[in-house]
């Protein structure tokens, strides 16, 4: 009896899991569709020989379907995997493809080195990448928002990512699109282990600085994973007297609309760790974002973050939960993706150097 109910519960937790991951396929359909559409690029470009990690990871690259890059709107060659050929849970690895979330990002965070190119006294910098610019890609799968700031300009990029299978096709990835590789390097950091986490008051094993101006996200936020993936955020984002004074970096993260989405109790968890979050809204006060092929200037057009903390307790839970479960979405936004800025309030709460010592959220 004990061994059936043992077998059951693993069955119902394997059912759960593959429900989860049939409902992200569904919203994002437009992905398959558009990859299998496409017309790709021709040979494949073979892994260099200077890996990160083990090099007896396997290259999951194999299916001719995925052997050639994806081009993105900005030019930038992506390549892709079969998430069904991984060996680890449920043999699936959904970093390996390119989602919404990451797109838009990207095509934000050009928009806005664009905009900036024309208007150079504008005072909102958040976001603006030039060639003193270190940045941070958490859960990078493939790498799309991470790859895109190196294309910019970025002075250094740093992939991160603990799916090791990954780590194949991201350097396929940054050979094909001719990127150098000293500026720019793939981390195993692992949100479950504060250990792998980027200390940036020391330096690296490279003696580069561990300190980043930008930390970017794109389509991490799970049910179950909100309190993990705020304790790795909060600790990437260091206050000013952590960091000597310095400027403390930003984050910009995208997510994507869920039915079950995590935002609402992501947010509250946020703030008790002295954060604050904006949204990017605009005119008439929806989420701003881009889909590909959709123009910038219009998908962008008079946008800017409104805060989503401030006011009494219940009015700003008020907010949150609207955001979380029922948002609206600007004309452009066809992937329903909202794009969220956070930055550290001073004095408000421990600084990241407790936050990495916290164990669980």
């Amino acid at each position: 009896i004990q061994f059936n109910l043992q077998r059951t519960s693993a069955s119902c937790r394997y059912l759960v899991g593959f429900h989860h991951h049939r409902r992200k396929i569904a919203t994002s359909s437009y992905v398959q569709r558009q990859f299998e559409s496409r017309s790709l690029s021709s040979a494949p470009v073979t892994s260099p020989d200077t890996s990160v990690g083990s090099r007896s990871n396997k290259d999951i690259t194999t299916d001719n379907k995925y052997s050639t890059p994806l081009i993105t709107d900005e030019g930038i060659k992506i390549f892709q995997a079969d998430p069904n050929t991984a060996s680890s849970g449920l043999g699936l690895t959904w970093g390996s493809v390119l989602w919404p979330s990451g797109s838009c990002l990207a095509k934000y965070l050009y928009w806005k080195q664009q905009q900036q190119r024309q208007r150079a006294n504008d005072d909102d910098d958040v976001g603006i990448i030039d060639n003193s610019t270190r940045i941070l890609e958490l859960g990078c799968g493939t790498g799309v928002v991470g790859l895109t700031c190196a294309k910019l300009g970025a002075r250094h990029v740093t992939l991160s990512d603990s799916a090791s299978e990954l780590w194949p096709i991201l350097r396929k990835s940054i050979e094909a699109n001719d990127i150098d590789t000293t500026s720019i390097n793939i981390y195993n950091l692992d949100w479950r282990d504060p250990s792998t986490f980027l200390n940036p008051s020391i330096t690296n094993s490279h003696h580069q600085s561990n300190r980043y101006d930008l930390v970017v996200a794109a389509d991490v936020l799970y049910a179950g994973m909100d309190g993990l993936f705020a304790r790795t955020l909060a600790s990437h984002l260091p206050s000013s007297d952590e960091i000597d004074g310095q400027k403390p970096p930003v984050a910009i993260i995208a997510c994507p609309f869920r039915t079950d989405s995590p935002l609402f109790n992501f947010f509250g968890i946020v703030k008790r760790l002295g954060l604050e979050l904006d949204r990017l809204e605009d005119g008439n006060g929806s989420a701003a974002g881009a889909a590909p092929g959709t123009n910038l200037c219009e998908a962008f057009y008079e946008s800017s973050f409104v805060p989503l903390c401030g006011g009494g307790e219940g009015e700003e839970k008020i907010r949150w939960r609207h955001v979380a479960t029922d948002p609206t979405f600007s004309s452009l936004n066809h992937d329903r993706v909202q794009i969220f800025r956070v930055r550290r309030i001073s004095g408000r709460s421990a600084d990241a150097r407790a936050i990495r010592r916290v164990g669980r959220i």
